[in-house]
């Protein structure tokens, strides 16, 4: 996941009509870029989100809406922007997802899932010491409010896709539940587990990495034939946190061993 957003960038190639039959362009032409969330008075920034594309071809993206300062732990919510058209136009979402009044960086940094019943998932980072949930039943137009899970972790994202050989759901993150007093507050151990229930309840976690001085963080999943591919940060106190990255590959069925 990228760190910083720049203007949104939508890249296309025509293919309909005589275009079609030309030579594809190679130039500025092809290129159509939309300034969808400069920065203002009382939004000095706008950052790491999600975007996907939903069963039905509704574009959704949902990105940290920062409101407290710019800094990566200043106070923010989380909008979304979705598009019917292709990404020609964008209209913002009804709902603003909202932090609990007790924390002071927010809701941040969200992983979105789409649900076999058609429903959004949505996993928010916080500083209350667990990834918080949220759901849509209208396509991401309006959120439900953010609750708290037991996915015990640190100030730090997940990572959910559905793994397209099996269905299931397959979660990444740093989990902290019961973590010795070396892993605190830090971004490590680096965690998986999958959901046979659409993310109600989670099984099988794995342990990829625990390096207590280790950084894992910011994970892009992709699946492979019976591979899977996860792209992360794991840096350290040497390198620094989010100095390195890595691609960490596995066999799908290791999950379920």
């Amino acid at each position: 996941m990228t760190r910083r957003l720049a203007p949104l960038l939508i890249t296309f190639l025509a293919t309909s009509g005589a275009s079609a039959r030309q030579a594809a362009p190679t130039g500025q032409d092809v290129v159509r870029r939309i300034g969808l969330l400069p920065p203002g008075p009382g939004n000095p920034r706008n950052s790491e989100g999600a975007f996907l594309e939903l069963t039905g071809g509704r574009l959704l993206f949902i990105y940290t809406h920062f409101t407290g300062g710019s800094a990566d732990h200043a106070a923010s919510h989380l909008a979304s922007r979705f598009s019917d058209d292709g990404g020609k136009s964008w209209r913002k979402s009804r709902t603003e997802l909202r932090p609990p009044p007790a924390s002071r960086s927010g809701l941040q940094e969200p992983g979105v899932v789409e649900l076999k019943d058609g429903r959004l998932l949505m996993l928010c980072r916080t500083d209350q010491g667990s990834q918080f949930r949220s759901y849509s039943a209208d396509g991401g137009d309006t959120w439900s409010e953010a609750r708290p899970t037991d996915l015990k972790s640190p100030l730090s994202p997940a990572s959910v896709k559905r793994i397209p050989q099996t269905g299931d759901l397959l979660l990444v993150w740093n989990d902290h539940r019961g973590v010795a007093e070396k892993y605190k507050g830090k971004r490590t151990p680096f965690n998986l587990a999958i959901s046979r229930d659409e993310g109600e309840t989670w099984e099988d976690v794995k342990v990829l990495e625990d390096n207590p001085d280790g950084w894992y963080c910011y994970t892009a999943i992709a699946f492979d034939g019976d591979r899977v591919l996860l792209g992360h940060c794991a840096g350290d106190r040497q390198v620094g946190r989010l100095n390195r990255t890595q691609i960490t590959s596995f066999p799908v069925a290791w999950l379920y061993r």
